[in-house]
């Protein structure tokens, strides 16, 4: 047990050298919860006798009952007398030599003279009753020989106990000189100027509210004075009132610790470097201290709208910074980092046990903010459904914007939201697009895909359709949203996701496209035949430019079949069956122009013996030429492996 007591202060030859008239603390494993002194036996009347009466009575009264040490000659033991209800004794902790109490007790300290009024009291005895309930006080306080575990004390003169306070370690003296006392004792003392008034003296909530009020006040002050970014540090003038403030209104070191956060995290704009640190400072004080239900109340209030402000504002932060730099580590670190630190904070816990996790909350403003980037985007081409051809271009510059935003966010953001904390960045935005990206580009797909007009193609001379530039774009969409779909390789739920499906939009433009391809082909061959020329370069083996030509076409249809890339196999064989035929085609209308034009040189009407001209030799090579590009077509085409798949699904 801790027994805790005033000093008596009425004189100052009541201490002896070294142990000042202070708060004297003593420390005790075992014994009584507390000690009274009763009043009983005094006369009121005798208040109005004479000061020096009073003193002569005060003096013998002493000099009955003071214990005397034999190496000292004089000791004044009743002067140091204090009533019982003045002393403060805390909850046992018995068998053991490092008791633990963390207890808190008030200890008031009144005027020299009424402490002296009321130390002198205890003279005023009159009768024999008077002295035997006196007698009875003490036999009651005292303890027994064998229950006595006296640990030692320790004077702590009031001038050493700073405004801020003091916690640290003292040494235990002894109360004689045979006495061997060792030990320290850890004590926490502040000085208050508030009085217990029947309410609890954690009832300062008006004094709270002021302080913050004060905070707000020089928070504006600060940042409107300030050119530049603020640091957060208030002038010494500003620091000083707020302590005066704080210690005339008992605010504790947490209450000021959550009134900086209260008042700090209001600020739009703050660098949220200082943020961090108040954080930081709050959470080493909990463990320590706790609040009210009030405070926390307000606090987990706060808290709520503080989430909404941190999360959504880095977020646009973020976003801004993305237009100029690709990356700015202090600007998403820090941020983020404040945000880790408030989740795992026993503080935010205590005062919000209901809410959601942060990591929660900022997924939910993570798939906030990739709908609004998402719908200002395409409020660009909402104006633009007249045009078919500008709409698809529109669609596309929707699509490019998206992957470039994933592409950004998972080689810059993705790592820091995961390591700060635990949220997958890269997850979160990807899923919220693909899913507005199926409500709204799927059915429009369609519709559009719907819309293209049939090529009008001749067996002999086949013309060029009215709008074979909308195949093309809807090609380039194809392309894009072919993209967008496999950056989903990165998640693990990937193959489960409705977007897979993005081939079947495409489904009705896939024939067109092939006949836009054919089309285009059968033009490219055209062509090159009317441009043709021998190749100079080559002396053995003769060959024309258009042989060239035709080849080069056949190969961009095949990197257009790569780069289709069609999912499903089933539709897969009937497309690449009908591209073979494309190609096949215009190798055959390839061949009947270059017989047309030995035709149109005369060489089949000679009737004389067979000879071998240059055109001939020309035209056998070319002829060659394009078909063993053919003969690699379903290598190239990896038509086996199709084959083989389709097989083993009809057997499964």
């Amino acid at each position: 047990m801790l027994g805790i007591q005033p000093s008596n202060t009425a004189s100052p030859q009541a201490s002896s050298p070294g142990s000042p008239s202070i708060p004297a603390s003593s420390g005790h494993r075992q014994g009584p919860s507390s000690r009274a002194l009763s009043e009983g036996g005094l006369d009121p009347e005798e208040s109005k006798r004479e000061h020096h009466e009073k003193l002569r009575k005060h003096h013998s009264f002493r000099l009955s009952f003071k214990r005397k040490d034999r190496r000292e000659t004089h000791r004044d033991s009743i002067s140091s007398a204090v009533p019982a209800k003045f002393i403060r004794a805390t909850s046992v902790r018995p068998q053991t030599l490092n008791p633990r109490w963390n207890e808190k007790f008030r200890l008031d300290h009144d005027d020299e003279s009424s402490v002296f009024d009321a130390v002198s009291k205890l003279n005023e005895v009159r009768g024999v009753k008077g002295l035997g309930r006196f007698f009875k006080q003490i036999a009651q306080s005292a303890r027994s020989g064998s229950q006595d575990d006296f640990l030692g004390c320790v004077n702590i003169p009031l001038v050493d106990i700073p405004s801020t306070g003091l916690d640290c370690w003292y040494m235990l003296e002894a109360r004689t000189t045979r006495s061997n006392i060792q030990g320290r004792i850890r004590l926490k003392l502040w000085l208050s100027t508030r009085e217990d008034r029947g309410t609890s003296e954690e009832d300062n909530w008006s004094d709270i509210r002021q302080q913050e009020r004060l905070y707000s006040i020089f928070i504006k002050y600060e940042m409107t004075k300030c050119s530049g970014p603020w640091s957060g540090e208030l002038p010494y003038v500003a620091l000083s009132i707020l302590h005066q403030h704080a210690i005339q209104g008992d605010i504790t070191e947490l209450q000021s610790a959550t009134i900086r956060w209260l008042a700090f995290s209001k600020v739009p704009s703050l660098d949220p470097k200082i943020l961090v640190k108040i954080l930081a400072t709050l959470e080493n004080l909990w463990s320590h201290e706790t609040l009210s239900r009030e405070e926390m109340s307000r606090n987990a209030l706060h808290n709520e709208s503080v989430l909404e402000v941190l999360c959504l504002g880095m977020l646009s932060t973020m976003k801004a910074y993305w237009k100029c730099c690709p990356f700015n580590k202090e600007i998403s670190i820090i941020p983020l980092r404040c945000l880790g630190m408030l989740s795992t904070m026993k503080a935010y816990w205590k005062c919000c046990p209901f809410n959601k996790e942060i990591r929660g909350e900022i997924i939910a403003a993570l798939k906030k903010g990739t709908l609004e980037l998402y719908e200002e985007t395409h409020k660009t081409i909402a104006g633009l459904r007249g045009d078919p051809d500008l709409r698809i271009k529109g669609l596309v510059k929707l699509t490019t914007s998206v992957i470039v935003d994933l592409q950004t966010g998972y080689d810059y953001y993705n790592g820091v939201f995961e390591s700060t904390n635990g949220v997958p960045y890269f997850c979160a935005v990807y899923k919220q697009f693909e899913k507005m990206m199926v409500n709204d580009l799927g059915q429009e797909i369609t519709a559009l895909c719907h819309q293209l007009r049939s090529a009008e193609m001749g067996s002999d001379n086949p013309s060029v359709s009215a709008g074979p530039e909308i195949g093309t774009s809807i090609f380039e969409l194809y392309l894009s949203i072919q993209e967008f779909v496999n950056m989903s390789s990165h998640l693990a739920d990937a193959k489960s996701m409705n977007v897979r499906a993005y081939y079947k939009w495409f489904e009705p433009a896939i024939d067109k496209w092939l006949d836009l391809a054919k089309l285009r082909a059968y033009n490219r061959v055209k062509t090159a035949m009317e441009l043709t020329r021998v190749c100079s370069g080559e002396k053995i083996v003769k060959h024309s430019t258009s042989s060239i030509d035709v080849n080069a076409c056949f190969y961009q249809m095949k990197e257009f079949w790569k780069q289709l890339c069609w999912p499903d196999i089933i539709g897969a064989y009937n497309l690449i069956m009908k591209l073979l035929d494309v190609i096949c085609g215009a190798s055959t209308y390839y061949a009947q122009l270059v017989q047309q034009k030995l035709k149109d040189t005369g060489y089949y009407e000679s009737t004389g013996p067979y000879k071998t001209t240059d055109e001939m030799c020309v035209a056998m090579n070319d002829l060659e030429f394009v078909r063993r590009h053919l003969t690699l077509l379903p290598e190239e085409l990896n038509l086996e492996s199709i084959l083989d798949s389709i097989e083993l699904k009809e057997n499964s």
